[in-house]
This record gives C-alpha cells, structure tokens and sequence, in this order.
C-alpha cells in the first residue's frame, strides 16, 4: 500500500489506469511474479549458487507450463 493509503493495480492494468497493458507486458509481468516465486522455493532448496539461476528459470517455465494444462 502507498503511504497515501491508495492501493497499487493488480499489475495487469497500470497502476491507476484504465488502459490494460499490453499481452507483452502481461506476459513479462507474471513470468516476474513466478521468478519471485521461484526464487522464495529455492530459498529452502540447498544447491551450488552457480545451478541457481538454471534451477529458477526451470522453476518459472514449468509454472508456465503448468498454467496452459487443463
């Protein structure tokens, strides 16, 4: 929340907008979300810093994939 007390968008509108941003932004914005979340998973995992980053995007691709699954 902001100091002024208004809340932030949901992200998949602008803040304060009504103008929906574009499917390039929507998609760069949940594959952000799901790197936060790859990374909050990897916080409990124990592995060489070097296989992080692997491990992270491998993390957020499955997310992905999993979501296009009926």
């Amino acid at each position: 929340m902001q100091s002024d007390g208004k809340r932030m968008g949901s992200g998949l509108n602008k803040p304060f907008s009504k103008e929906p941003v574009s499917a390039e932004e929507a998609a760069a914005e949940k594959r952000n979300h799901f790197a936060v979340r790859a990374s909050s998973i990897l916080a409990f995992v124990e592995c060489d810093d070097e296989l992080r980053p692997k491990l992270r995007e491998a993390i957020v691709d499955a997310m992905l994939w999993a979501q296009t699954q009926p």
